[in-house]
């Protein structure tokens, strides 16, 4: 499946050209919006900050100065992206969109999903110039030279205002 590795300038394009769609799906217990065309983003040298104890999410932190390009971007995704929510139709306009991001002192974190190894939606793990790997859960204050994510989804809870970013680990490269 291809995707779209965003940067400032591809991303007002696709602004300007009305390229981003949203899809709705109904769920069990949630709405899912995804999103149109698959976009992703290269974080470059991330730092593994957390992983949770079901290995089902990891967490990577930037320091916001030396990545203010990076924090940047990020606030703009994330105010594209809601406002595509928003305007998707009039139920979302009370509906509060966490960010995909979380801040705290000098540092700004990402938290992003880990795919099943076995399913469709595997990471792929490159070390150095060597072939494609399968991927491993690196230990807690580990570095990648970059990994990408994809913004999958927006997701709103039926029982609540909740809605929130789906993002997934696609890549890793060491």
């Amino acid at each position: 499946m291809s995707r779209i590795l965003l940067n400032t300038l591809i991303l007002v394009e696709l602004i300007k050209t009305k390229s981003i769609v949203l899809l709705k799906k109904y769920q069990k217990d949630a709405i899912n919006y995804y999103i149109v065309p698959n976009i992703s983003i290269s974080l470059f040298n991330p730092t593994v900050t957390w992983i949770d104890p079901l290995k089902k999410h990891i967490s990577f932190s930037f320091n916001k100065y030396e990545c203010s390009s990076l924090y940047k971007l990020l606030q703009f995704i994330n105010k594209v992206l809601t406002e595509a929510f928003i305007k998707y139709d009039d139920e979302n306009i009370d509906k509060n969109v966490s960010p995909f991001y979380y801040e705290k002192g000098d540092t700004f974190y990402i938290r992003c999903f880990l795919p099943k190894s076995k399913s469709n939606y595997l990471i792929t793990s490159q070390f150095e110039n060597e072939p494609e790997n399968t991927f491993h859960i690196p230990r807690v204050g580990s570095k990648y030279q970059s990994v990408i994510i994809d913004f999958r989804n927006i997701w709103q809870d039926f029982n609540s205002n909740a809605a929130g970013f789906h993002i997934e680990l696609k890549h890793v490269h060491i």
